[in-house]
């Protein structure tokens, strides 16, 4: 069976008929299953484009899942971002299981392969309050643009 990018369903054969499943219907399995994984903060990033669909209070569609989809098969690429200090291989491993039992499990479909690319890490709540994004030489720049301290008042 070929793999097809754009396929948009998934057929799967069962002893008492055909199984059809959207690609919608996977790629929500998908990213439920993988949201849960520990370390994982969320799926593709930020983009301009999602932190304005979040500002105009709309819900930006399913990102981070590239899904290719073939007669009850699925493979896929998943762009994570994770927590910092989290043990990335692990991550990978675990989202790999899990959505293979979840695909196989709730929708018959087998999984031929899951790649995983992890796009960024982020600081988690416990460490800053909020995550955020991690870019060690811009902390590096903050130190160095302190020349002047305005605080201290220069004597006249």
């Amino acid at each position: 069976m070929d793999m097809v990018p754009l396929n948009k369903t998934s057929q799967v054969v069962q002893e008492s008929g055909l199984l059809t499943v959207n690609r919608k219907v996977v790629k929500t399995v998908i990213h439920r299953v993988v949201s849960d994984v520990p370390g994982v903060v969320q799926l593709g990033g930020d983009s301009i484009w999602k932190r304005l669909f979040r500002w105009l209070g709309l819900r930006p569609s399913i990102r981070g899942i590239e899904l290719e989809l073939a007669d009850g098969e699925a493979a896929m690429t998943l762009t994570l971002v994770t927590r910092l200090g989290a043990r990335v291989p692990e991550i990978a491993a675990e989202a790999r299981r899990r959505v293979k039992r979840a695909l196989k499990e709730q929708l018959g479909i087998d999984v031929r392969t899951v790649n995983v690319n992890i796009t960024s890490v982020k600081v988690g709540a416990a460490d800053r309050g909020a995550y955020e994004d991690v870019d060690p030489s811009a902390q590096e720049d903050r130190s160095r643009s302190r020349r002047f301290d305005f605080e201290d008042e220069a004597p006249l």
